[in-house]
Order: structure tokens, then C-alpha cells, then sequence
């Protein structure tokens, strides 16, 4: 529509990402990412096909954002890095939400429960946590201190998999976006009833929602959330 302006949501912390548009305030369509490596460019090209089959010119697109993971750091920074290169001629921001928080909103939507635990493997004999909870306006806190997230590593603990029940609050579901490497051990590790079955990934659609509701959250000029410290 001519006038109008948009937003674009890129999702790769996933090998099942996905990228969305909406205009204005209004979810306008999501495509699934070609299967092709985070590196190839053929889902760049992909995507930027199909904006012109829908009339989208790039100087329309004013809102940009994109899921910083934690998950595939090739395909966040190559999202990351499309983003950058469309936000430039026109001196945009660029926003990130971490998909953890966009997957833990997505879920309590879903299954209409408000604080979701989202687990990952963090390699080194570790698990990654964070745990959100939904507020009735839609935006998300942190489950334990009530604060906005700040979509970085501070939202995160790591722990040892012995551990993990400790920080997970006795009123949290959990859901993790690795089924295939993790939902065996954690069906064993996590009381019948807490753990939401099979696999399940973060959407581009969920992560435009997620700003729409709460733009002063996301941080702008995104890295790939990074749990562990560098080694010197």
C-alpha cells in the first residue's frame, strides 16, 4: 500500500527460522528461511525476492529486528547482518530480542500459562536458563526480580544439569528450543508435568509481536547473546 511503512523480523537462532512483515502494527505475512546454510546467500536472496513480489520497496521497511539467541551464532550474525545492511542508507535502528524471551512469550500464548522457563544446552557440561513471566498487557519481566528483560547474558543463568530445578520456580512450565538434544535428559531430570513435549522454535511473527508490545526493552545495535566469559 502505497505510504505505508514496515516492519521486518528475522529469525535464525534456529535451523527452523523464519522471517515476518507487518505493516504498521499489523502482521502482514511470515515466510519459513530456506534450509540452505546460515552462510548461503540464497535466503538473503530469498527474502528480498519476495518483498518485491509484494510491492515492498526497502525504503519502506522502518522498523527492523532480529532474534540474538542464544542458539546458531552464524545465523544470528548473518540476520544480524542483512539487517544492518538495509537500516544503513536510511540511518535506522536496528533492534534484538533475545529469542529466548520471544520463545518463552510465544509459549505462555499458547499454552495460557504466564511463566515459562526456557532451557538450552550450553556445551561445557552445562544448561543455559532463563525464566520469564507474561504480564497481562502483553510485555514480559524477569520471573525472579520482576524487571524488564535486558536481552543480553544477564537474563540468563548457566548451571549443571543436577541443578536445574533449583532455578526453576515451582509455578513455571519449560520449554526448551533443542528437543532433539535435550528432551530425553530433560524428561528425566524435570517433575511429571513440567515440561512442555516436543520440539518448538521461535518465530519471526512472535519476535515482531514482542516488540510491538515492548520496543524500550530491545537493545539496539544487537550481538548474539553470548553466555560464556572469554578465555584470555
Amino acid at each position: 500500500m502505497p505510504g505505508s511503512t514496515y516492519m521486518l523480523a528475522v529469525e535464525r537462532s534456529t535451523p527452523v527460522g523464519s522471517w515476518a512483515l507487518f505493516e504498521g502494527a499489523d502482521f502482514r505475512l511470515a515466510r519459513p528461511l530456506a534450509a540452505s546454510g546460515p552462510r548461503s546467500p540464497g535466503w538473503i536472496t530469498e527474502l528480498l525476492s519476495e518483498l518485491a513480489r509484494q510491492g515492498v520497496a526497502p525504503q519502506e521497511v522502518q522498523q527492523l529486528v532480529v532474534g540474538t539467541g542464544p542458539g546458531s551464532f552464524s545465523g544470528i550474525r548473518a540476520a544480524i547482518a542483512l539487517l544492518q545492511g538495509m537500516a544503513l542508507p536510511q540511518g535506522l535502528p536496528v533492534y534484538g530480542l533475545s529469542s529466548a524471551a520471544v520463545l518463552a512469550r510465544q509459549t505462555a500464548l499458547a499454552v495460557r500459562h504466564d511463566t515459562m522457563a526456557v532451557v538450552g544446552d550450553a556445551r561445557r557440561q552445562r544448561l543455559w536458563c532463563a525464566v520469564f513471566r507474561l504480564l497481562p498487557d502483553g510485555r514480559l519481566v524477569e520471573a525472579r526480580t520482576g524487571r524488564r528483560p535486558t536481552h543480553d547474558g544477564d537474563d540468563f543463568c548457566l548451571v549443571d544439569e543436577e541443578h536445574l530445578s533449583a532455578v526453576i520456580p515451582a509455578d513455571a512450565r519449560v520449554v526448551t528450543p533443542e528437543w532433539e538434544r535435550l528432551g530425553e535428559r530433560l524428561t528425566r531430570m524435570l517433575a511429571p508435568g513440567l515440561l512442555i513435549p516436543g520440539p518448538v522454535a521461535p518465530t519471526a511473527t512472535s519476535l515482531g509481536a514482542l516488540l510491538h508490545v515492548d520496543r524500550e526493552a530491545a537493545r539496539r545495535d544487537p550481538v548474539p547473546v553470548y553466555l560464556h566469559p572469554a578465555v584470555a
